[in-house]
């Protein structure tokens, strides 16, 4: 079963914590452990790539100033407009 996040809506408490829950059950209502007062489900989102090279996808391209998706779609897109891509180092 999936781990997901929840955080407290309880001002004065405000804990996060992970529970698991099957797919169909993650956004039903939870309660906080340390206060038992409401619990909503929240989405965390990885700001960075884990190396200078290494991409994780989606994430906003600056050079395009578009929002990528995955390597091909980036590569497509950067032949697309003209821009050096993996294929012509290749040939």
């Amino acid at each position: 079963m999936p781990l997901y996040s929840y955080a407290c809506q309880n001002q004065e408490c405000g804990k996060r914590f992970d529970a698991a829950s099957t797919q169909e059950g993650r956004n039903d209502a939870r309660k906080c452990p340390e206060c038992a007062y409401d619990a909503v489900r929240t989405v965390a989102f990885r700001r960075t790539a884990t190396t200078f090279t290494e991409k994780i996808y989606p994430f906003f391209h600056q050079g395009i100033g578009e929002v990528v998706h995955s390597e091909s779609q980036l590569n497509k897109r950067c032949e697309e407009l003209g821009f050096y891509s993996k294929h012509d180092a290749e040939a």
